[in-house]
């Protein structure tokens, strides 16, 4: 018979070994110690990478203390750039600090920074799959020190190579990202490269992969004098040289002593001879005696010249590495036949330079019927145009620095934009038999990327000329065989194709420019696609592709700033980020048109680089003009969640690459149902008074997808909470605003027009009622729901708008509603009282949705901005009776609101053992998780 255990010990020994996973997180998260941000972040790097810490353990180890770079200024002040950058705060309520990356931890450590460096140098001409090579060739012939070089064939399949491949690729992807890419913009002094005596041709003169790291290895402990020997300067070896060596450096070209320098405190010199100098790049290109040019490493022995080995340069791998710094906008990586080299690019830069001028000139009519920033355009000049007229260029964050270029001429007529010839429309008996060419000229076919050419042309007869000029230039095999151009192939090495892609190029850059870009993220020929300027023509020309009859088209703010952060961030478009397209409310509300269609795109982060709308922040003063255009964040994104002595603590998202997009406003049409708010009847008087609620307002940033992040703007009042998208102030300020102003006396007293009913609204009940686009019934003058009243004959003559207003402490009780049985849905005013700041101004227009807005800036009298809102006639897709009035300050101050209780996202059960204080039931969503006041 067994005995019955003892549960109680067993019980305790549980106890004692269990740990407190959510105390621990919390302590880590928020840890401000080094040692323990660093671990946290190599953590968090290895899991978002998918590495195993023993193959990141083994090469540490095995890159330990190698080499050192030299304490000259550029190395420094590089270093300096890397390490030094501290939290920034960009737009409200985001903040930049520099990422957790590896390539940047590394850097911290002067065993390993060698690393970081070495890779950054070679980042100025060569990708990451050479720079690879180099790096596990390197580290294994030191690791072989002593002993014979291991050939190129043993170290392509040593295991130690296999081991050390998917963590050096990984370093040396994210020293591109969070380094190269990202951590030197704007500084030529923090970007490594030569100096200027030692001028090169821009593609370099560099020796193979395999040699080069041979002679790194070499290096790292060398003789007392070694001299290379070569036909032109090798920029590769001597930019690595010149971070890495401690001793004397001295290049002689052509006789020339052009550079002497004491880089450290070792007694070695490395002399470099070189025969040629380096070719301008306005002179043509640089010319070697042979098909593969040489280099000799001597050693210098007491006077005898000891050849230690020979290698190749400008061979084949060499050539096909292309540089991954970033480069001047309007670069072209595009390459032309010698001898049609010049006439080719000036073509292609002057077409372009049309077709912008032509683009930013199209004047803006209204807003697109979407819920994002979108604006319809004519494409045609109006006779009634004005110099007031809204144009796209005005739209624009700044001028794009192609229209001022001087890119030659064209040397023909050309026009920029023309419709094809109208093609009869299909009948009732033709239908079933319409070919696919009138699908496609109408915008019925698909427009993948491969059709998008064939269909610009057809409406861009500058493109054609464009085609049909550099058709005589090429041998493809479709050209040479004398095609017409409608055979337009998708052919990378077709002449017309690329003098195609490179007109798309140099406009993507121009709307890059207009956006705040300073510069672009490097893209070779290879991956020089279009980066989304065909995408921003065929929105031009949506209109009349869909009818030949109506000349129009739209402009859109997730277009425009997808192209913008594919040239500077060097990110995938948007549309590969985010499906935002998509409706992503509940099924089971029913919000306001622009409520549920989409969200709005607010931020880009492409691993230590970062764009964010300047509209995001609506404490401050906001216009359509210049409204496409991005803030600049060095360093990843965040939200604040904390205070240390240290700064702030920032949530951050997991991913190098995401997009941050609002949330669409909270539904309360439930509350405003059920809590009406009493309404002024025609006739009846009211009065403005300056609005004095207190606002509050803070932020939470939640994951909703692996590269989509979700930004939750609470504002709270004295009785009301409520999430506010802020993107939707922007919207309505793109349509429906309508300015009030007069020449009467500005009276803050007014009489209701006829037919029309008035509700008051201080920014406390204006927050939570705004926005409901519910039934409203007719109050009486106790505030009780009753039917509409009709007054008598003799009421109804009495009463006059034009006679002053009564007023008295009854003024604000609604009176009865004067409306006749027979008499159409009065018109609803629902008016806000005077606010005082941005902040409140900007979160009304959020909450206005579709229906027109009248605002007064203390420019007309009261009576006037009613009869305005009266009179007005809703000619919209959904037609509405309500309108809204906001009245503000002349000149509102930028006023950022206090910080309320901290959001952070809990699930209810954690919630109500907590103790924690919920937002109120009437606000829960259906899910499990709420919102929680963190007290």
């Amino acid at each position: 018979m067994t005995t019955k255990p003892d549960i109680a010990p067993k019980a305790m020994d549980v106890a004692a070994r269990s740990i407190d996973l959510l105390a621990l997180l919390t302590r880590v998260a928020h840890e401000t110690d080094a040692g323990a941000f660093v671990m946290k972040e190599i953590g968090r790097w290895l899991g978002k990478e998918g590495l195993d810490e023993n193959e990141l353990q083994f090469f540490l180890e095995s890159t330990k203390a190698m080499i050192r770079p030299n304490d000259q200024t550029e190395i420094t002040t590089f270093f300096d750039a890397v390490n030094n950058r501290k939290a920034k705060k960009t737009v409200v309520p985001l903040w930049a600090q520099p990422s957790g990356a590896l390539g940047r931890l590394v850097s911290k450590d002067p065993q390993q920074r060698w690393i970081t460096s070495t890779i950054s140098c070679l980042f100025q001409y060569h990708d990451e799959r050479f720079i690879k090579f180099v790096l596990c060739g390197l580290i294994l012939q030191h690791s072989h020190k002593g002993e014979a070089p291991l050939s190129e064939y043993q170290l392509g399949w040593h295991p130690d190579t296999l081991r050390l491949s998917e963590v050096v690729n990984k370093v040396v992807h994210s020293n591109w990202l969070h380094i190269a890419n990202a951590g030197l913009i704007g500084s030529e002094s923090e970007c490594p490269r030569l100096p200027e005596e030692l001028f090169s041709c821009e593609k370099g003169h560099n020796i193979e992969s395999y040699k080069l790291s041979l002679v790194m290895s070499r290096l790292t402990d060398p003789p007392a004098q070694v001299i290379f020997q070569s036909e032109h300067l090798l920029t590769n070896l001597v930019l690595w040289i010149l971070w890495h060596f401690h001793g004397r450096l001295r290049v002689v070209i052509s006789g020339r002593v052009v550079y002497d320098k004491v880089l450290g405190s070792q007694d070695s010199i490395i002399e470099c001879r070189v025969s040629k100098f380096c070719v301008k790049q306005d002179e043509g290109d640089c010319t070697s005696s042979k098909t593969t040019p040489t280099f000799d490493m001597l050693d210098n022995i007491s006077g005898n010249m000891k050849l230690i080995f020979r290698g190749k340069y400008d061979s084949q791998q060499t050539l096909m590495s292309e540089s991954r710094v970033r480069k001047k906008l309007y670069h072209s990586p595009f390459q032309y036949p010698k001898s049609s080299r010049n006439s080719i690019s000036i073509q292609t830069q002057r077409t372009a330079q049309e077709i912008l001028r032509w683009f930013v000139n199209l004047k803006v009519s209204e807003k697109a019927f979407s819920s994002r920033l979108d604006f319809h355009i004519s494409l045609f000049p109006s006779s009634k145009s004005s110099a007031s007229d809204l144009r796209v260029g005005d739209l624009l964050g700044r001028t794009p620095g192609l229209l001022n270029m001087q890119c030659g001429e064209l040397g023909r007529a050309f026009v920029v934009f023309s419709p094809p010839r109208e093609t009869t429309p299909p009948t009732v008996e033709n239908f079933m038999s319409m070919d696919s060419d009138y699908m496609a000229s109408s915008g019925g076919a698909s427009d993948t990327f491969e059709d998008r050419p064939e269909i610009l042309l057809k409406y861009f007869p500058i493109l054609e000329g464009l085609i049909q000029y550099v058709r005589s230039s090429c041998k493809c095999f479709h050209c040479y065989k004398d095609g017409p151009y409608s055979s337009f192939q998708f052919d990378e090495n077709c002449l017309q194709y690329k003098a195609f892609m490179e007109v798309m190029l140099y406009l993507g850059h121009g709307i890059a420019d207009s956006f705040g870009a300073p510069d672009a993220s490097h893209c070779g020929e290879a991956i020089a696609g279009d980066s989304g300027a065909t995408a921003i023509l065929l929105d031009a020309i949506e209109g009349v592709r869909m009818n030949s009859q109506a000349f129009d088209g739209v402009v859109r703010w997730n277009t425009l700033l997808s192209t913008s952060t594919q040239i500077f961030l060097g990110c995938p478009p948007l549309d590969k980020l985010t499906d935002a397209t998509y409706n992503d409310a509940s099924v089971d509300t029913s919000p306001h048109f622009t409520q549920h269609l989409s969200s709005s795109v607010i931020a880009v982060q492409h691993g230590g680089l970062a764009v964010v709308a300047p509209w995001l922040d609506i404490s401050q003063h906001l216009s359509c003009r210049g409204c496409f255009q991005f803030t600049i964040a060095e360093g990843q994104l965040g939200l604040p969640i904390d205070n240390t002595s240290n700064g702030p603590v920032l949530q951050q998202p997991a991913r190098d690459t995401v997009v941050i997009e609002t949330q669409y406003t909270e539904d309360v049409s439930d509350y405003a149902s059920r809590n009406k708010v009493p309404q002024h009847a025609s006739t009846g008087a009211i009065e403005l008074l300056e609005d004095r609620s207190e606002c509050f307002c803070d932020y939470v940033l939640l994951s909703v997808d692996e590269t989509r992040y979700k930004l939750l703007m609470r504002v709270s009042s004295k009785s009301h909470s409520r999430m506010v998208d802020p993107s939707m102030a922007m919207l309505k300020l793109a349509s429906k605003v309508f300015p009030v102003a007069c020449g009467h006396t500005k009276s803050l007293v007014a009489v209701v027009p006829e037919r029309t009913t008035a509700e008051m609204y201080e920014f406390d009940e204006l927050l939570g009622r705004w926005g409901d686009t519910t039934t409203r019934e007719t109050v009486s003058s106790n505030n009780s729901p009753g039917a509409p009243e009709s007054p008598s004959e003799g009421e109804n003559a009495s009463q006059n708008i034009a006679s002053p207003p009564a007023i008295g402490p009854n003024a604000s009780v609604a009176t009865r509603a004067t409306e006749t049985e027979s008499a159409p849905n009065p018109h609803q005013l629902r008016i806000s009282h005077i606010l005082n700041s941005s902040f409140k101004y900007n979160t009304a227009l959020a909450l206005t949705h579709d229906d027109p807005v009248f605002v007064n800036r203390g420019d007309a009298c009261l009576q006037c901005c009613l009869n305005q809102g009266s009179d007005y006639e809703d000619t919209g897709f959904e037609q509405s009776n309500a309108r809204w009035i906001i009245n503000k300050v002349k000149s509102p101050g930028r006023q950022v609101p206090r910080t309320g209780h901290r959001l952070k996202s809990t699930g209810l059960r954690e919630a109500v053992k907590a103790g924690k204080k919920s937002i109120p039931e009437g606000n829960a969503g259906p899910q499990d998780d709420i919102m929680v006041l963190d007290e």
